[in-house]
C-alpha cells in the first residue's frame, strides 16, 4: 500500500501529514525541534496517540526507540558505525537493514533480502514529500513512524556535518 509523507516548511516544530492513495490524512507526526529527547509522536487522524519516539541523551551512536501507548518497546533503529549511511533496525525479534541513497532520499527496508519498505522522494513539490510502499499494510503505522525517525537521525546529522564545515 502506498503513503505520502509531507513535512510543513514554515514550523518550528517537526510536524508531517501521511496521506493515503485517495489524499486523505491517515496520521500526523509531531515532535519538539530543540527537545534534549528529540521525541516524536505518532497519532491518527482522530488525534489519538499510537506510537512515540525517543533518543537516549547520551549514546555513541544515533538510536532511537520507538515505544507503544502502553511503554512497551515496539522498535529499536540505530545507525551503523560505516562511512555510509547504514541503519538497522530491530523490530518484533527481526534485525531488519534499512539500504540505500540518503541524499537523493531513496532507500528501502529489508527483512532477511526481502523488501518490506520502500522510500522514494518526491521531487519539485512544495516541502518535502515522499512516497512509501509497505508491503503488510497492517505494519504500516510503525514503519511509517520508523522513516520519518530515519530521516530525522540524516537530517540531524547532515546539518551537524554542515555546520562543522561552514566554522572551519
Amino acid at each position: 500500500m502506498k503513503f505520502y509523507i509531507k513535512q510543513k516548511v514554515f514550523s518550528l516544530t517537526k510536524e508531517f501529514s501521511i496521506y493515503d492513495e485517495k489524499e486523505a490524512i491517515q496520521y500526523q507526526v509531531s515532535g519538539k525541534f530543540m527537545s534534549l529527547h528529540n521525541k516524536l509522536e505518532l497519532r491518527d487522524s482522530h488525534e489519538k496517540t499510537l506510537l512515540r519516539a525517543e533518543r537516549p541523551i547520551f549514546s555513541f551512536r544515533p538510536q532511537y526507540t520507538i515505544f507503544d501507548m502502553n511503554d512497551q518497546p515496539r522498535a529499536l533503529i540505530k545507525k551503523r558505525f560505516s562511512l555510509f549511511q547504514r541503519f538497522t533496525v530491530e523490530v518484533q525479534g527481526r534485525v531488519c537493514e534499512v539500504e540505500g541513497n540518503f541524499t537523493a532520499h531513496q532507500f528501502q527496508i529489508l527483512d532477511q533480502g526481502r523488501q518490506i519498505v520502500s522510500i522514494s522522494k518526491k521531487w519539485f513539490t512544495w516541502g518535502d514529500t515522499y512516497e512509501i510502499d509497505i508491503v503488510n499494510e497492517n505494519e504500516a503505522p510503525l514503519w511509517l513512524f520508523l522513516v520519518i525517525v530515519i530521516d530525522q537521525i540524516y537530517e540531524a546529522q547532515a546539518s551537524s556535518a554542515a555546520a562543522a564545515s561552514s566554522s572551519n
